[in-house]
């Protein structure tokens, strides 16, 4: 370059070609391009994602605030251990802790964070021994249930929850016993009749 305006109009031309170059629009089309949307997201996050809302959706129901206030002891610190077992339908911690902050007259919250007490008639002079505790706070980690394997929460190692099975009503089992002996005696009886 043998002016100096030469050598000006070239940075000048570098400057706003760069400027160009590094814009948030440009890199985003050329990333769009390069790497369709679905490679950029985490996998292993959208499908947790998608579970919880999944079992958010699940859990928010009468059903299961009628389950957690009538199975379980009001007015007594729980673990959330004994909460999860009191589910008619498996959950995890965090999407439970975030429907029983949905519903802040029947759950309460110890001040340490790892206790529950739930009420199912808190507008009825439910809340005694537990009234003093704060309402339950969806945004912190949930405590990790306890579990000695006798099914109480007293006591015993800290251990992730393992799967529990999705049991059917007692009722239902009883019926079912019941079909299957009344089957099996007429089974036996037809072919002790049969020659």
């Amino acid at each position: 370059l043998s002016t100096p305006g030469q050598v000006a109009m070239l940075a000048t031309l570098c400057r706003s070609s760069r400027e160009v170059a590094d814009g948030p629009a440009v890199w985003g089309k050329l990333l769009n391009r390069w790497y369709p949307k679905a490679t950029l997201m985490n996998p292993d996050y959208l499908a947790q994602a998608e579970l919880e809302k999944r079992l958010e959706a699940a859990l928010d129901n009468d059903y299961t605030l009628a389950a957690l206030c009538r199975r379980l002891e009001n007015d007594t610190a729980l673990d959330i251990g004994d909460l999860l077992r009191a589910l008619p339908q498996q959950t995890t911690p965090k999407v439970l802790i975030k429907f029983m902050s949905s519903h802040p007259e029947n759950f309460k919250q110890a001040p340490d964070g790892k206790k529950f007490a739930v009420c199912l008639k808190p507008h009825e002079g439910g809340w005694k021994a537990c009234k003093d505790w704060r309402t339950v706070n969806p945004f912190q980690t949930p405590p990790v249930p306890k579990d000695d394997g006798s099914g109480s929460s007293s006591g015993g190692p800290n251990k992730a929850p393992g799967a529990v099975p999705m049991g059917r009503p007692t009722e239902l089992k009883k019926q079912e016993t019941e079909v299957r002996k009344s089957d099996g005696a007429s089974s036996q009886a037809v072919e002790g009749a049969a020659p």
